[in-house]
């Protein structure tokens, strides 16, 4: 199963600080077709404010990963490992280059183009679209223009 969720049709909202896109329904308002498949339970595009941060979250036995475009942080950042069965590649591609991820022992995937436009299997995907990914061997990503993508897959 492959389905595309549309970046004007996910969830979220605009509280002043955080600008949230939410890729699966995590609030009463979202979109109810986009629900979370597997361990991961939140999959957000955020806009943060400068000199703003998230609260301490009241979550237990959860991760939190993040994925920065751009960053006003002095560079002071660290990386711990995922202690989860899944992995977050990324790739920076130039207009016209192809990749392709074999996602055969995965169980759900989910692509999203952070900047640029890309074919995935020969259907367009717009920054900040979603294509989630179920049952799916291989996918062929190719760059219509300069672009970068971020995948999630869950084994």
């Amino acid at each position: 199963m492959v389905e595309h969720r549309i970046k004007a049709d996910l969830g979220g909202g605009d509280f002043g600080w955080l600008k949230a896109r939410h890729h699966f329904k995590v609030t009463p308002d979202g979109n109810p077709a986009h629900r979370p498949f597997g361990a991961p339970v939140v999959w957000n595009d955020d806009e943060i404010a400068p000199g703003i941060g998230f609260p301490m979250h009241g979550y237990q036995n959860m991760q939190i990963v993040s994925y920065v475009l751009a960053s006003g942080m002095p560079g002071d950042e660290s990386a711990l490992p995922i202690r989860a069965d899944a992995r977050v590649p990324g790739a920076t591609l130039k207009g016209g280059q192809r990749l392709s991820s074999d996602c055969s022992g995965t169980r759900h995937a989910d692509l999203v183009p952070t900047l640029g436009t890309v074919n995935v299997n020969d259907e367009r995907v717009e920054a900040g679209d979603g294509i989630a990914m179920t049952t799916e061997a291989l996918q062929v990503v190719e760059a219509l223009d300069d672009t970068e993508v971020v995948m999630v897959e869950v084994f």
